[in-house]
C-alpha cells in the first residue's frame, strides 16, 4: 500500500514537473516575448520568456503546497491527510499542468512547422 502511495506521488510530481521541464528543453523554441491578451485578433499584451518560466513552475509549487501544508498544520486536517487528499491533489496538479502544456503548445506550435520530429 504504501509504495503504491509514493509511486503515485512520484507520478503526480513528474506530471507537475512537465511543463517545466519542457520550457527549458525547448528554450529554443520559445518565443522572446510570448502574447498575453489579443483584442480584435491582434496581441496587445506580452510577456517574456521568464515569466512563462515562472507560470510553468505553478503545478510543481502547488503540489509541494499541498502537500507540506497538513504536515506543518496538523490539527483540523484530517480530512487533507487522508485518500481523497491525495485524489485531489492528484487532480488539481494534473488538471493545472495539461492546461499549461497546452499554452506552451500554442506558444511554440509557429515554430514547430519547419522541424522533423523524430
Amino acid at each position: 500500500m504504501k509504495n503504491q502511495r509514493l509511486l503515485g506521488g512520484v507520478i503526480v510530481v513528474l506530471i507537475a514537473a512537465l511543463p517545466l521541464l519542457l520550457c527549458y528543453y525547448l528554450d529554443d523554441l520559445l518565443p522572446t516575448q510570448v502574447p498575453t491578451h489579443y483584442t480584435n485578433g491582434q496581441a496587445d499584451r506580452f510577456a517574456s520568456q521568464q515569466r512563462l518560466r515562472e507560470v510553468a513552475t505553478l503545478p510543481l509549487v502547488l503540489y509541494c503546497v499541498l502537500t507540506l501544508i497538513p504536515q506543518v498544520h496538523r490539527t483540523g486536517f484530517n480530512l487533507w491527510r487522508s485518500h481523497r487528499q491525495r485524489q485531489l491533489r492528484a487532480v488539481l496538479v494534473t488538471a493545472l499542468s495539461v492546461m499549461l502544456l497546452a499554452v506552451l503548445y500554442r506558444v511554440i506550435s509557429p515554430s514547430l512547422i519547419g522541424i522533423k520530429l523524430v
